[in-house]
């Protein structure tokens, strides 16, 4: 287009924006959202395409299989009705084969050892093993232990199985001394290890040792360690039958 032809006229309207003359052929407007056919169709395109998104995610999703992990179910303790032993009332438990998580209570109490106790800082470590193992738990080992032993010989020789060799010929009543020297001897091979229990009355020098010949002679040893009970065998209820109790030959110490 020619510059020369304009004249000041033109240039005027054209910085008006005066386009009448030829407005409808220079600038086509937008009347799309007037026309209904052109809206069914874009709805129809959009429909499309949504459908062809939904197609590939369903694709995709086929591709990886599904895992389902069940959740997690905590193992449960269940209380039984409880049991009688003597006068005293038991709570006890029925025993699963899954772990379970147990309650502890919050401790709120004094710590350490008090004045009940009749303990103090000048109290020997025998003093403090006196309390808590006294003489009642020592008697109990004691009489069960002579127990089991007069049971364990009987049994032996109305089946003709003891042996002319064997230690339980030597079998003697155990007193509340034996049973503390016996506890005494077992704390100190807890510090005083050996590849075996008879090494500790070994005559090897490499080996041997001062303490446990002193206090017993190994054969005392071997039959109070075979013979050691707190609870009597006879009275034992098997696992399954009403009554059971899943911690009977140790119950004296628990109670």
């Amino acid at each position: 287009m020619a510059s020369d032809n304009l004249n000041d006229s033109d240039i005027d309207a054209l910085l008006e924006g005066d386009f009448s003359e030829n407005s409808d052929e220079d600038f086509l407007l937008d009347n799309s959202d007037d026309d209904p056919d052109y809206i069914q169709q874009e709805l129809q395109n959009n429909q499309d395409s949504q459908s062809e998104m939904d197609e590939t995610d369903e694709n995709q999703a086929s591709d990886e299989p599904a895992t389902i992990r069940p959740a997690p179910q905590p193992a449960t303790i269940r209380p039984a009705p409880p049991r009688r032993v003597g006068n005293q009332r038991l709570n006890t438990f029925v025993w699963d084969d899954e772990d379970a998580v147990p309650t502890v209570e919050v401790f709120n109490d004094n710590s350490g050892v008090t004045e009940n106790f009749n303990l103090d800082n000048s109290s020997s470590v025998l003093d403090f093993f006196s309390y808590f193992v006294d003489n009642q738990v020592i008697g109990v080992f004691k009489e069960q232990t002579n127990l089991y032993a007069r049971q364990k010989l009987r049994k032996m020789r109305s089946t003709n199985t003891l042996k002319a060799n064997s230690r339980m010929n030597e079998w003697k009543s155990v007193t509340k001394a034996d049973i503390k020297k016996f506890i005494g001897i077992i704390f100190h091979q807890s510090i005083s290890n050996r590849p075996q229990i008879i090494d500790h009355w070994s005559k090897d020098p490499t080996i041997s040792c001062n303490y446990c010949p002193n206090v017993m002679s190994k054969n005392r040893f071997l039959l109070i360690l075979s013979n050691l009970h707190l609870n009597d065998n006879s009275k034992f209820i098997k696992k399954g039958e009403p009554g059971h109790d899943p911690l009977y030959k140790n119950r004296p110490l628990i109670l």
